[in-house]
């Protein structure tokens, strides 16, 4: 019985293989740019890799690296990766893209949807154009996703039903297109995507309650005025600065007190007598020299002899120095001393 072909690599790269029944055998055959991908053909991408197919309903498929997909009629099953499918024409006809527990019907539609194998999650992100994205086993748990939004089916999330489509943020966008190298993107140009840009929040302009919004006029040309509203001046501040003010003055103009001191610049005349005991002035030695006591001198027997001293020369002098710092320890020997007969102490009370 002869296959039936299904589709034609248009683009590869990287490496890509194709596991295809042979005379009812699997055989591996590494997949090149023009070959012919039959019904049941299962494809394989290596990392880092990139196919790209055409079918005979003018439909392009990408799939990355590490992708996985199995070829059916009309309809592709994803097992493992991302798959960008792009739909040109509109033909009535429906045609499917599923997973192990997602299915997806479009016609006409740009979308990539992904499957990941270690979690059991189905994403799907519509570009243009509207997709059906339902349960694979509960066919009425299903959603429109129109263009700019993302869904997801996880058997952990409302026991596999589809998350309502939200808006695609930028950033994901971005991370997701990168995925897909040489593809045309010039549906971005002639589609109104509506994707969502993460803006910054604005602050409230805040005006007074008195100020009236102007009107505006619709004849053009027309310049209009806006004038402020007269400002009003809390007068219980002004009078209270006012007599902080005039309160420092006067305090500036009271003269203070005069305090009595007595001058020296005329003398009266009076004798001054001074008692006591009299001392000769020229005897007083200035407050600030202690007075020192003299040494006794000791006077020693007649008989005793003074010591000679001996002057040593500057080499004697060196080698006695010298032989006195032999016999003194460093610090550093010291303090080894020390820990040495704590040591031995320490260990003597324990025993």
């Amino acid at each position: 019985m002869a296959q039936s072909e299904k589709a034609v690599v248009t683009a590869l790269m990287g490496r890509a293989f194709v596991n295809r029944k042979v005379d009812s055998k699997p055989v591996m055959l590494e997949v090149k740019k023009g070959d012919t991908l039959f019904e049941f053909d299962e494809v394989f991408t290596e990392v880092g890799s990139q196919l790209s197919m055409r079918d005979s309903y003018d439909h392009d498929f990408h799939l990355s690296g590490s992708g996985y997909a199995l070829i059916l009629n009309r309809a592709i099953e994803l097992k493992g990766g991302y798959l960008w499918v792009r739909s040109y024409s509109d033909r009535d006809e429906k045609f499917n893209v599923s997973t192990v527990n997602a299915n997806t019907t479009y016609d006409n539609a740009d979308f990539i949807i992904s499957f990941d194998q270690d979690s059991g999650k189905t994403q799907l992100m519509s570009l243009k154009g509207q997709v059906e994205f339902a349960n694979m086993v509960h066919s009425y748990l299903k959603y429109e996703v129109p263009a700019g939004k993302f869904s997801f089916i996880s058997e952990s999330y409302e026991d596999g039903s589809p998350r309502m489509p939200t808006p695609t943020g930028e950033s994901t966008y971005r991370k997701v297109i990168s995925l897909f190298d040489g593809v045309d993107k010039d549906f971005e140009n002639k589609t109104k995507r509506q994707i969502v840009k993460k803006e910054s929040p604005k602050a409230d302009d805040r005006t007074p309650a008195s100020a009236t919004s102007p009107k505006t006029v619709s004849e053009p040309g027309s310049i209009i005025y806006v004038k402020e509203s007269p400002k009003i001046i809390d007068d219980s501040n002004m009078i209270d600065d006012i007599g902080r003010k005039l309160a420092s003055e006067s305090m500036k103009k009271i003269s203070a007190k005069k305090k009595f001191k007595p001058t020296y610049e005329k003398s009266s005349g009076v004798q001054v007598k001074v008692f006591g005991s009299h001392s000769n002035a020229g005897n007083r030695m200035p407050a600030s020299v202690s007075n020192m006591k003299k040494k006794e001198t000791m006077r020693g027997p007649a008989s005793l002899v003074s010591p000679v001293q001996i002057k040593n020369d500057p080499f004697e002098s060196s080698l006695l120095i010298e032989y006195k710092k032999q016999m003194r320890h460093s610090n550093e020997v010291n303090s080894l001393i020390k820990e040495l007969k704590n040591y031995d102490q320490d260990y003597k009370e324990s025993y």
